[in-house]
């Protein structure tokens, strides 16, 4: 800027504007926006506001081919000169715009050699695992004190400390506003500072860096890495948790009863959710489907809360005492029970995916045309992935083993010491439906809890 100041004193020119916009790029592949050049400079000169436009080298003007189609247009159409340093170019010269012309195919081919160069560069440090960009919440890197290149990314002891309550109270039933909520009440930083939301949480649990591994593309590269925050089984089942589709409609943190909103209604034309409703006698839960004939505010099933609770947590007690629970979840996670196949098929489908690049990237003869690969891509693709999820180590649900346990008063014990959040979360996760059966009159008989629930458990 002060290099444009001085030329503008030596060629007695009057400045009518000022615009730097140091650090932002003018390429096409640029990931911010140029503000002062796109809401003052071109208006400006399209308005015919200035009669010379000076830059320190044209690529400081633009290195997009139709950003420049506009500015050449606005300077020709107002007869105005462009400076480069102390070279005065006039737009309305064939020969000048020639030359102008060329500058900016030259600058629109640099950037594009740039971009494919750094490309490139991250595209062989994701094959390799190696950490990109700057190092993620939970980490720290080590350089060369001399020469200042990366050594390894190491593990924050701090940050990771946040990470791993966050992951654990997650997988323990906590919801992430919850989570969120308490970060903030003990005044706990986000990772750029502020407030933490759950929306925080969510990105910073969906990393697969957690688990030492380098994404690139919406891959997760097999090879490098660094030390893991979480362990990789926990961080897959936090991601099938993340991803549940009940979670997006659950509001569990506002919730103020164990089944509403979850239990259905035991008619099989409606089997709608029940919601509560109260009555001089206390809280019930009710369909809200109304039958033929029913008092005014009844639907199909209408059951206490209190009775319905206990039955619910009976039948809980019971499924999580049994032999076979306590035997499948003590045996903990595994892979694949015929992992050696499973690796063999991936291996080779890996193999012919990487052929298929390989022959994409020659030049002549023998090479790969474009929709083929794309074709094989999608192929392969798909069965890649479902082969490497057979191979992960699959995670049991740590609030499971938590409950389990041959004897049922204990299993109440564990249950009635969660937190109704915690409670919903559980039922959400291990039921396929809960649902309150029709009775009909039964007079002062007491239900038992089969005959009044119906629960249909995952995995069962």
């Amino acid at each position: 800027m002060d290099i444009g100041d001085r030329r503008a004193i030596e060629f007695s020119w009057e400045v009518v504007g000022r615009y730097a916009d140091d650090g932002r790029s003018a390429s096409q592949y640029a990931s911010q926006s140029r503000e002062d050049w796109e809401t003052e400079v071109l208006p400006r000169i399209e308005r015919g506001e200035a009669e010379i436009l000076w830059l320190w080298e044209f690529s400081r003007g633009t290195r997009e081919r139709m950003m420049w189609a506009r500015l050449a247009d606005a300077c020709q159409r107002h007869s105005m000169f462009i400076a480069l340093d102390d070279e005065l170019w006039d737009t309305l010269n064939p020969d000048h715009m020639r030359y102008l012309d060329g500058l900016m195919a030259d600058s629109v081919a640099e950037s594009g050699k740039t971009r494919k160069r750094i490309i490139r560069d991250v595209a062989a440090q994701a094959e390799v695992g190696a950490p990109h960009g700057e190092a993620a919440f939970g980490f720290a890197r080590e350089y060369d004190p001399k020469t200042g290149v990366l050594l390894r990314q190491v593990i924050d002891p701090g940050q990771a400390e946040i990470v791993r309550e966050a992951a654990e109270r997650f997988l323990g039933g906590d919801g992430l506003q919850t989570i969120a909520k308490d970060f903030n009440a003990r005044g706990i930083p986000a990772p750029r500072g502020g407030r933490w939301h759950g929306s925080t949480l969510r990105y910073l649990l969906e990393r697969p860096s957690l688990m030492g591994k380098r994404s690139w593309r919406g891959r997760i590269m097999e090879s490098g890495g660094w030390p893991h925050i979480i362990d990789p089984p926990d961080w897959w089942a936090i991601q099938a948790k993340l991803r549940d589709p009940s979670r997006r409609k659950a509001k569990d943190t506002k919730a103020r009863h164990l089944l509403s909103g979850i239990a259905l209604c035991g008619e099989p034309t409606c089997r709608g959710k029940l919601r509560m409703r109260q009555d001089r006698w206390g809280f019930k839960y009710s369909c809200v489907g109304v039958y033929p004939g029913a008092p005014t505010g009844l639907g199909h099933v209408s059951r206490s809360e209190r009775k319905t609770d206990r039955h619910v947590e009976l039948m809980l007690a019971q499924r999580f005492s049994m032999r076979d629970v306590l035997e499948r979840l003590a045996a903990g996670g595994g892979a694949s029970e015929n992992a050696g196949e499973v690796q063999a098929e991936l291996e080779a489908l890996e193999a012919d995916l990487e052929l298929a690049y390989e022959a994409a990237k020659r030049t002549g003869p023998g090479r790969l045309p474009m929709a083929r690969l794309l074709e094989i891509e999608a192929t392969l693709t798909p069965r890649i992935e479902e082969l490497r999820g057979r191979l992960r180590p699959k995670a049991v649900d740590p609030m499971a083993q938590a409950l389990a346990d041959e004897d049922p008063a204990r299993v109440l014990e564990t249950w009635r010491g969660w937190t109704l959040e915690q409670q919903r979360s559980a039922l959400r996760a291990w039921t396929e439906e809960i649902v309150v059966l029709r009775t009909g009159k039964t007079g002062r008989r007491e239900l038992t809890a089969h005959e009044s629930i119906s629960i249909s458990w995952v995995g069962a």
